[in-house]
């Protein structure tokens, strides 16, 4: 059965409902965007995208997972990654930005909480801060154990367990180390709104109507291309997911950035793949 929220009509069941905004924040659904509001409930593969300002937006899922986004931070909610031989899935994908990730039941089985192209963690029994920035990435075990499992060249490498207190870091190519206590710059950059204990507010949402999603617009070529120059599995998925609701603006910008974006090749001019049919006629015969 269809479920209609947001605006949007889904075959799925909504996964979680955003329950804090401090900020502004959109929601980006297919290739449609719209002002991301408190109640709103989410969908797997949905995007959501923080501003300079925003200091927080917290998503809570009906699983018990629990993620606070800071400023200038997207993700994808539950995607599934197809990267070598293996299929990757999580709560989140983290493109960039600062996400605070914490479970509100600690009964619920452990999972892979966080995807990104840098690193995976996995199996949070309390609470990460994680920042995915250009050449510097960062997970705070803020309490409970975290793993994290450093990714190069599209492929993990051997899961490391961090205890309470402890900071994985990646810095540009360089090997991941490990402090006992986060950096004073770390410290100094943490979201504000992190540092607030907040409980959950999922149940203030539960019997009410959903939020109208106003205004609808198409996402432009301009806005999608952080996530068009993602990691070629996310690359692939949005090949998959937007193909059939590409709008004039994204297709003109695919069509005229073709050479960056080689995956979307087939979908754009599907002609260069057709069989030659003079090629496969059969000879004339006298």
């Amino acid at each position: 059965m269809a479920t209609c929220f947001a605006g949007f009509c889904q075959a799925v069941e909504p996964i979680a409902v955003v329950t804090v905004i401090d900020g502004d924040a959109v929601l980006v659904r297919q290739t449609t965007k719209s002002i991301l509001k408190a109640g709103m409930r989410l969908a797997p593969l949905d995007i959501l995208e923080t501003r300079q300002k925003t200091a927080i937006v917290r998503i809570e899922f009906v699983d018990g997972a629990v993620a606070d986004l800071g400023p200038e931070t997207r993700v994808m909610l539950a995607p599934s990654l197809a990267s070598a031989s293996k299929r990757r899935q999580a709560t989140l994908y983290a493109l960039q930005g600062w996400i605070k990730i914490s479970r509100v039941r600690a009964k619920d089985p452990p999972t892979t909480q966080l995807l990104s192209e840098s690193m995976d963690i996995s199996n949070v029994t309390g609470s990460a801060v994680v920042s995915v920035q250009p050449k510097l990435n960062q997970v705070f075990a803020e309490s409970g154990a975290v793993l994290v499992s450093e990714r190069r060249q599209g492929r993990s490498l051997p899961t490391v367990a961090l205890k309470p207190g402890a900071v994985f870091v990646t810095v540009g190519t360089n090997k991941a180390s490990i402090s006992a206590h986060p950096a004073p710059s770390f410290l100094q950059n943490v979201p504000r709104a992190f540092l607030d204990q907040i409980p959950s507010r999922a149940s203030l949402f539960k019997n009410r109507p959903e939020p109208p999603s106003q205004p609808n617009e198409e996402l432009g070529y301009a806005d999608a291309v952080p996530w068009l120059g993602a990691e070629m599995a996310v690359r692939n998925l949005l090949v998959t997911r937007w193909r059939q609701h590409l709008n004039a603006d994204l297709r003109s910008g695919l069509s005229s950035h073709i050479k960056v974006h080689p995956e979307w090749d087939r979908v754009l001019f599907p002609d260069k793949y057709q069989p030659n049919k003079a090629a496969l006629a059969p000879p004339a015969t006298n």
